[in-house]
């Protein structure tokens, strides 16, 4: 059973699916009738999945000439690509969209917990964060590899950095936020959920813990609109008129989500709905705001019991 001609893949991979059965069955076979008989279960198995490719037996010298054919093809450079992952469903330019992002700058992490800010110009780095010198740890297991960063406002650049995450100023160089030992292992995923009220983290001991400022969600003031802004509890013009080296807010553990058997991989949010995570355990698991669902439960009773005449 092949990849099926009307899968979700690009049209050169479904294009060199045939080509490469014929070679691999052709490299296998002594002669050509040693191919019509290997082939009989090749080729009914690629007409099923729809592909109109004849397997037809190739010779070592035609095989030599195609070989070299392919070998004059090849780039004589070194290039770097960027290949978005591929879905017949997204009409956008990922990779035009992304890059445009990126004008200036982008950022790299590594197992050592260095992170690289790279100029688009030039690609050499034009600033480091987070060097260590310890890096691999007392048993090996680099403590403080860098697992996923979250960029904001093209300007700041949220970090999970072992079992910890920093918020970094990319302009000024400074740790504007650092928790170590946020979870019990390595963060794997993290992002602003419910509108920006929270910073969720993810981790390889199964557990999703909500961070926020320590202040009430209704005693937050009217420019937290923002996701970092909500997060830190100050305007992003504030944050920037501060000096000095310490970190600038303290996050606050305001909650934790425990349901995975494994380590949870990603965090997806919607808004003041609640968050999906899946795991290494095959779970998806949907997370509702219980405060939220019972208010929009309260609201539908009222609506049916009471009308504008009285109750009925």
């Amino acid at each position: 059973m092949y990849v099926h001609t009307e899968s979700n893949h690009p049209a050169t991979i479904l294009k060199t699916i045939p080509e490469n059965i014929n070679r691999k069955i052709s490299n296998t076979s002594a002669t050509e009738t040693d191919f019509n008989e290997a082939s009989k279960i090749y080729q009914e198995a690629s007409d099923r999945c729809g592909y109109n490719h004849k397997l037809k037996f190739e010779s070592v010298n035609n095989r030599d000439t195609s070989e070299k054919q392919r070998d004059k093809r090849k780039q004589t450079r070194n290039i770097s690509w960027f290949n978005a992952p591929f879905s017949e469903n997204v009409a956008t330019n990922i990779g035009k969209k992304s890059f445009k992002l990126l004008d200036s700058s982008f950022a790299s992490g590594s197992i050592d917990g260095t992170i690289v800010l790279w100029s688009t110009q030039s690609l050499l780095p034009s600033r480091y964060f987070n060097t260590r010198s310890d890096y691999e740890g007392a048993d090996h297991l680099y403590p403080y590899s860098v697992q996923y960063m979250l960029p904001i406002q093209q300007r700041y650049l949220i970090a999970a950095v072992g079992s910890g995450f920093s918020l970094y100023d990319t302009i000024t160089g400074r740790m504007l936020v650092e928790k170590h030992f946020a979870h019990l292992s390595k963060i794997q995923h993290l992002t602003f959920v419910c509108d920006g009220m929270f910073l969720a983290t993810c981790s390889e001991d199964g557990s999703i813990r909500l961070w926020g400022h320590g202040l009430k969600p209704q005693e937050n003031t009217d420019w937290c609109k923002d996701p970092l802004e909500t997060f830190l509890g100050m305007s992003v013009e504030e944050l920037k008129q501060m000096t000095g080296n310490k970190p600038v807010v303290e996050p606050v553990l305001m909650g934790e989500c425990l349901a995975h058997s494994g380590g949870v991989q990603m965090l997806v949010d919607c808004g003041h709905e609640g968050i999906v995570s899946c795991g290494m355990d095959t779970l998806v698991i949907v997370w509702k705001n219980a405060e939220l669902q019972r208010r929009c439960r309260n609201r539908a009773l009222q609506e049916k019991v009471f009308c504008m005449s009285g109750i009925v």
